[in-house]
This record gives C-alpha cells, sequence and structure tokens, in this order.
C-alpha cells in the first residue's frame, strides 16, 4: 500500500515541468523580501501566506489539469461513494492510494484558509475547498486531461476540512498556552 502511494506521488510530481517549480519558488522569495520591506513583518506574512496559497493552489491546477496528457475520451463518474464500493470489492491498492493521496493534497489548503481568513469556520473552508474540487474537476472535463468524480470532490473538500481541524487545534493550544503564560 505504501508502495503504490508513493509510486503515486511521485507520478504526480514529475507531471509539472522542473520550471514551473522553479519560477514558483523565485516569485515567492521576491514576494517574501517585497512584502517584508514595504509591508512590516506581521502585515508581509499574510501576503507571504497568501502567496503560497496561490502557488500551491497553481501547482496544484498544474498537475491535475494543465500539465497532464489528454485523454482519448471525456470520462466522467457521476455515482458517489463508488470508491468505498471498489474497496469494498476488494480493489483496495489501486484505489486506496488514489483515494488518500485526494485528501492529502487539500489539507494545506486548509490550513492556508484558516490563517488566512479573518474569521474563519468550518462552512467557509468546506465552501473553498468545495469550489476548488469542483473547478479542477470541470476543468478535467472540459479540457479532456482527468476524470469528473464526485469522489474527487468529497475526498479533497474532507482534506481541506482536516487541515483547517489542524489549523483550528494549533490555535486553541497556542491560545492555551499564551493565556497560561
Amino acid at each position: 500500500m505504501l508502495k503504490e502511494l508513493s509510486n503515486y506521488c511521485m507520478m504526480l510530481t514529475q507531471i509539472v515541468p522542473h520550471e514551473v517549480y522553479c519560477f514558483a519558488f523565485i516569485i515567492l522569495c521576491l514576494g517574501v523580501i517585497l512584502s517584508i520591506i514595504f509591508m512590516g513583518w506581521r502585515k508581509g506574512c499574510q501576503y507571504i501566506l497568501l502567496l503560497l496559497l496561490i502557488e500551491y493552489v497553481a501547482i496544484l491546477y498544474g498537475n491535475t489539469v494543465f500539465f497532464r496528457r489528454k485523454f482519448i475520451e471525456k470520462d466522467y463518474d457521476y455515482s458517489p461513494f463508488w470508491s468505498y464500493k471498489s474497496l469494498l470489492e476488494g480493489n483496495g491498492t489501486t484505489v486506496l492510494p488514489e483515494l488518500i493521496m485526494n485528501v492529502i493534497v487539500f489539507v494545506p489548503i486548509g490550513v492556508f484558509a484558516g490563517l488566512l481568513l479573518s474569521v474563519p469556520s468550518w462552512k467557509k473552508i468546506v465552501l473553498f475547498g468545495t469550489l476548488l474540487s469542483v473547478g479542477i474537476e470541470l476543468f478535467q472535463l472540459a479540457s479532456n486531461k482527468g476524470f469528473f468524480e464526485f469522489d474527487d470532490v468529497m475526498h479533497n473538500t474532507l482534506g481541506c476540512l482536516i487541515g483547517y481541524g489542524m489549523y483550528a487545534l494549533a490555535r486553541y493550544g497556542y491560545e492555551r498556552i499564551w493565556n497560561l503564560g
């Protein structure tokens, strides 16, 4: 199972050309320097987080849509929970790594969104994650560079919500420690 997950991760990192990562890193470095110089430390950090979120989403879209090869025909699966049915039928080695990756890749988005929203809530995070995921799925369907699946939207949104939960727990712990001292 770990080997399949590792192979899936390697495949995703090989889709986007190396130059895109270099360009994103250069933009990030310039953004960090300019944000801190012109906006100060606190406001600069907010812009850096926003820049990181934008870059992460852009690379995610690149991996899942823009730099993928075209398929011969459009494919979609509108039936919800098909991946769980497949797991119960014994197809875990093919379905489970993809399911796990669909959750994991959206965890940072939930963390970033929690950090960036002035009044974060799980409802906003679910809406944000769902809209991003639906956007990916619609681009995949329209460009014929992936499969449109409701399960992917559910798993991406779950990942976003898990990321927000991690942020909320860290913030709660930080506030408790800060108030004790």
